[in-house]
């Protein structure tokens, strides 16, 4: 019905061999003659009702109910204005999905724009509206607003980090790491002693190794000859390159704790390398020094002459003093850190330094003057009168009175440490413990229960940072942008959407205000809204259908034929 009512059109056409021939022409409906409903009809509520369409409703069947005539779907193709109803219909939802999976990649995850939240939940969230809901907005709103501070660009660079970590060789009276040993000369494995006498075997602690407990230990022991033997233990080859220090736990004699005391200067134990099978030995140093300050006792607040300074000795730390021999003059190799109160009394005495081949004796001191020079006036005329030194008295330089015996810079029972030289840090260093002479009786003179080397690597460390390098001038460092202007460094702060509200400034970020709507969630909306139409009133109808009939005319002109038909061309 509607294409009776459009007028004809007499097309000009011109055969392609004889363009300057007599004309044909072909009449044909002219589809280009359109009727528009004014926008502001719809307005009127007099003229229209509103209708939803349910999927798969087709118009005909609208018009056959509210028209009583299925041809009268025209007028309602006109009345909303359609062009084309493939496309301006609504699609069901399998139709829809098949629709955006063909048109876009991703369209449940991908964002097709942003959007403000509803009215509603404006003014649930906020009190009020602050922007119309569903107003679109770009990205970066709803990621806040971006602005620049200055500041300076985080470090990046790597840095350099060392990490000790040590390897270690349990011996026993058979088992454990014994293999570590390849050669000898007078020393063997030996299970533990008593710790009493002469040549009755130490005493020593006994450290596990996979579970099961270390037994004994390898005893340095000499011949039945006298004079000029000696001693030596040599350890398998080894990569050294990052080796740092050789520690020795063990011990030595003192005549009464089961060993012999090594009583001449060349029953030292010392440490030796070589680079080489072929290589000569190379001393290191001493391994175990002998006659150091183990032990010792002081009166911390006794009288005056024993070492106690009253008021006025002055508070405070002294590090690093020497001990001085009985005389108050010669000096020892040991040193002491001294912490005295604010009444003159010593609440504490400690070694930092053993020192080594002190002379035998059972005092030492500490003198006044090392210790703020402390004085008190000894008779009614005020003479001064200054305080004594301070007495350390029951020394002990071979062991504590608990057999404990100390490395001289330790605190820790039976260990000893060496540094290593740069020179033995190579891919091919043997190591050796060697007593070059000894007196010749058989006694045990030192035992080892344990070899640790200690090492240390240096590696590059990566910063710490999490960084991203867009360019030279843009970073992404733990999550925070930095942009590089002018020289200056910037760092790009992100500032949300601010708002008044009873005379207070209120601050949200655009994710709070705003929403991703993703490709399918638009286009399904796209859809919904072509799903409300607009009816024509039965009783408007006639009244439309005249006035279609009336505009389809044509008015006169130099193409006009007739009202319902004109031509074109020459």
């Amino acid at each position: 019905m509607y294409f009776n009512f459009l007028p004809a059109i007499k097309y000009d056409q011109k055969p392609i061999s004889y363009p300057f021939s007599e004309s044909d022409y072909v009449v044909a409906k002219n589809f280009f003659r359109r009727y528009k409903i004014s926008d502001t009809a719809f307005t009127q509520s007099t003229y229209f009702n509103k209708y939803a369409l349910q999927d798969g409703q087709r118009l005909d069947q609208i018009a056959e109910a509210v028209y009583n005539n299925a041809f009268y779907d025209w007028v309602i193709i006109l009345t909303n204005n359609m062009v084309n109803t493939q496309f301006d219909l609504p699609m069901s939802e399998s139709e829809l999905r098949k629709h955006v999976e063909s048109q876009y990649d991703n369209p449940y995850y991908d964002y097709h724009h942003y959007e403000i939240i509803s009215d509603d939940e404006q003014i649930e969230n906020f009190g009020k509206v602050l922007i119309p809901g569903k107003t679109v907005v770009d990205e970066s709103f709803y990621n806040n607003q971006k602005t620049l501070t200055v500041g300076t660009l985080p470090d990046l660079s790597s840095t350099s980090k060392t990490v000790t970590y040590t390897k270690n060789y349990i011996f026993s009276e058979e088992g454990f790491d014994n293999s570590f040993v390849i050669n000898t000369k007078s020393a063997n494995f030996e299970a533990y002693g008593s710790g009493t006498g002469i040549d009755d075997g130490f005493v020593l602690y006994a450290p596990f190794r996979k579970g099961a407990r270390s037994v004994g230990y390898l005893r340095i022991r000499g011949e039945t000859a006298y004079g000029g033997i000696e001693r030596f233990v040599e350890f398998y080859q080894l990569d050294a390159t990052e080796l740092t220090k050789f520690i020795l736990k063990g011990k030595f004699g003192t005549n009464f704790n089961g060993g012999e005391f090594p009583d001449l200067p060349n029953e030292l134990l010392k440490l030796q390398y070589k680079t080489s099978p072929t290589g000569s030995w190379i001393e290191i140093a001493d391994i175990i020094p002998i006659r150091m300050l183990q032990y010792f006792e002081y009166v911390s607040d006794a009288l005056q002459d024993l070492g106690y300074g009253g008021t006025n000795r002055p508070a405070g730390q002294y590090d690093n003093l020497t001990v001085y021999e009985t005389d108050g003059t010669t000096e020892t190799s040991a040193r002491v850190n001294v912490t005295v109160e604010s009444d003159g009394s010593i609440s504490a005495i400690d070694i930092v330094d053993r020192g080594e081949l002190l002379d035998y004796t059972t005092t030492l001191y500490i003198r006044n003057e090392d210790i703020g020079n402390g004085f008190f006036y000894s008779d009614p005329s005020q003479t001064i009168q200054y305080l004594p030194d301070v007495l350390l008295y029951n020394v002990s330089l071979d062991q504590a009175p608990d057999g404990s015996q100390f490395g001289r810079y330790s605190t820790v029972p039976y260990e000893f440490s060496v540094d290593i030289p740069i020179a033995a840090r190579t891919p091919t260093t043997q190591f050796r413990v060697f007593q070059p002479s000894n007196t010749g009786p058989v006694m045990d003179q030192y035992a080892i229960q344990e070899i640790e080397y200690e090492y240390e690597t240096t590696y590059v460390v990566e910063t710490p940072l999490d960084y991203i390098q867009i360019d030279n001038d843009n970073y992404v460092i733990d999550g925070v942008r930095w942009t590089r202007i002018n020289s200056a460094w910037y760092k790009v702060t992100q500032i949300g959407y601010r708002y008044h509200d009873n005379g207070t400034t209120n601050e949200i970020s655009g994710s709070e205000l705003s929403r991703p709507v993703t490709e399918f969630e638009y286009e399904q909306t796209e859809n919904e809204k072509k799903r409300e139409i607009y009816i024509l009133k039965p009783n408007y109808v006639t009244l439309l259908v005249e006035d279609f009939r009336k505009a389809s005319l044509y008015k006169k002109s130099s193409d006009y034929v007739s009202n319902r038909l004109k031509k074109t061309g020459i």
